[in-house]
C-alpha cells in the first residue's frame, strides 16, 4: 500500500477519531481518499481492502449520527461498486448508547458507573430526561462526549445540566453545536 499525503499548513495532523472525516471516496478501483482538516490522503491498495475500508468508516460514522446529519460524503465509482447502505441497529435506546461510547472515545473519557446506571434506568423506565446535574464527580471530557453523543440524538428530550462543574465557557460552546443539529430536545435547564 502507498500513500500520499497533502495537507495545509505545518505538518500533518493526526486524526483523532473517525468522525473528522469529511470525504471518502474510491473513483478508481485500489484507489482510495480520505479528507478531514483540510487534509488529503490519497492511498493505493488493494482494490477489496479499499472497500473494506470505506464501507468501515462508513458504518462507524452511521452508528455516530444514525445517518443524519450527513457531514460525511461517501462517492464510490464506477456503478458496479456501489457500496450497500449500512446497517444501523439502534436499539431501545434510540442508539444513544453507541454514540455515548464514540463520542467519550472521541475525548479520551470513560462514563462513570453510576451515569452508566442513571441512564439504563431511564431507557428502562421510559424517561425521555437526561439530568446531568445528578452525576457527581462529572469531568469535562465525559461531559463533552455526553453532549457530542447527544448531537444526532432522538431519545432525550429534555436536557439538564445548570449545576456541572464544567467551566461555563465550554459548556456554552459545546451545548450551542449540540442544539445546532439536535431535533428532538425540547427542553434545557
Amino acid at each position: 500500500m502507498t500513500i500520499k499525503a497533502t495537507g495545509l499548513g505545518k505538518g500533518i495532523k493526526k486524526m483523532e477519531h473517525i468522525s473528522e472525516i469529511q470525504v471518502a471516496s474510491s473513483e478508481e478501483r485500489g484507489h482510495l481518499t480520505l479528507i478531514w482538516s483540510s487534509q488529503t490522503f490519497d492511498m493505493e491498495m488493494d482494490e477489496g481492502d479499499a472497500m473494506k475500508l470505506l464501507m468501515l468508516v462508513r458504518q462507524q460514522y452511521a452508528i455516530l449520527t444514525l445517518g443524519w446529519p450527513s457531514h460525511l460524503t461517501v462517492t464510490v465509482k464506477p456503478a458496479d461498486r456501489m457500496l450497500p447502505v449500512p446497517e444501523i441497529n439502534v436499539g431501545p435506546d434510540g442508539g444513544f448508547m453507541g454514540r455515548l461510547g464514540g463520542a467519550l472515545n472521541l475525548f479520551h473519557a470513560e462514563p462513570h458507573t453510576e451515569f452508566l446506571e442513571y441512564l439504563a434506568q431511564c431507557f428502562t423506565t421510559g424517561d425521555h430526561t437526561i439530568n446531568l446535574n445528578l452525576v457527581t464527580g462529572l469531568t469535562l471530557a465525559e461531559f463533552m462526549g455526553i453532549i457530542r453523543s447527544m448531537h444526532c440524538d432522538t431519545w432525550f428530550t429534555r436536557l439538564t445540566c445548570s449545576n456541572t462543574p464544567v467551566p461555563a465557557d465550554r459548556a456554552v460552546a459545546a451545548l450551542a453545536a449540540m442544539l445546532a443539529t439536535n431535533r428532538s430536545l425540547a427542553t434545557l435547564e
